[in-house]
C-alpha cells in the first residue's frame, strides 16, 4: 500500500508513492515475537486495520461519553508521534 491507499483521509501529507510494505505485519507475526508476547499458536495472525472485524458505527463516534464523564472523570488524550496511519494531528482533528 501506498500512503494514500493506506490512509486516503490524510489529504495534508503528501505521497510520494512509496509502498509501506508489510514490515509491521511481518515482525508482529514472527514466531520469536510471538513467543516473547507470550502468544499461543492457536491465536490467528495479527494484522493492521483488519476488515475481518464488524464495528459498531455511528455519526456521533465517542463525542457522546464526555457528557457522561463530565465533572466525573479526568480523560487523558494519548496519542502516538510515530503512528503512520493515525499520528498525532489525526487523532487532534477526530476530537
Amino acid at each position: 500500500m501506498t500512503q494514500s491507499e493506506y490512509t486516503p483521509w490524510a489529504k495534508h501529507i503528501q505521497d510520494n508513492g512509496t509502498p509501506y510494505g508489510n514490515y509491521l505485519t511481518d515482525y508482529m507475526n514472527r514466531a520469536d515475537v510471538r513467543k516473547a508476547m507470550n502468544i499461543p499458536d492457536y491465536v490467528q495472525p495479527w494484522e493492521q486495520c483488519s476488515s475481518r472485524l464488524d464495528y459498531h458505527v455511528s455519526n456521533e463516534a465517542s463525542y457522546w461519553i464526555y457528557g457522561v464523564l463530565q465533572n466525573q472523570i479526568k480523560i487523558m488524550f494519548y496519542s502516538g508521534d510515530t503512528d503512520g496511519a493515525v499520528p498525532t494531528w489525526g487523532s487532534k482533528q477526530w476530537i
